[in-house]
């Protein structure tokens, strides 16, 4: 099961999925210590890793990697329905572990990246 799904882009599944809820706040002591939190928004962090990709895969999410931002249906931890959020992705690290006799990678391996809530 496929737990990202972004708009018109056909991801591979990720092999570890592992969504954050992020709190964007503004916190402060006053002057008797007192913690003084202003939440100002929750944001998703979708996390996921991959095993392995073909060439045509990873394309796949390094074109997503040049996008400003791109909307995303994920799977929501809190109501455990798919959502859509507008994100973008974050940096994209992945291993080369097969390549061609010209010297270009054919398979990628151990890839991670994040897609992030704008």
């Amino acid at each position: 099961m496929n737990y990202v799904k972004p708009t018109g882009y056909n991801l591979k599944t990720p092999s570890t999925y592992y969504p954050e809820q992020q709190i964007i706040e503004n916190s402060n002591r006053n002057a008797n210590g007192k913690l003084i939190r202003e939440i100002i928004a929750y944001k998703q962090k979708l996390n996921m890793t991959w095993k392995g990709m073909t060439a045509d895969e990873m394309s796949v999410l390094a074109q997503l990697r040049k996008l400003g931002n791109f909307d995303c249906d994920y799977f929501d931890l809190e109501t455990q329905t798919y959502k859509t959020i507008s994100c973008y992705c974050g940096n994209i690290t992945a291993t080369p572990i097969k390549t061609d006799n010209n010297g270009a990678v054919t398979h990628w391996g151990e890839i991670t990246a994040n897609f992030i809530e704008l």
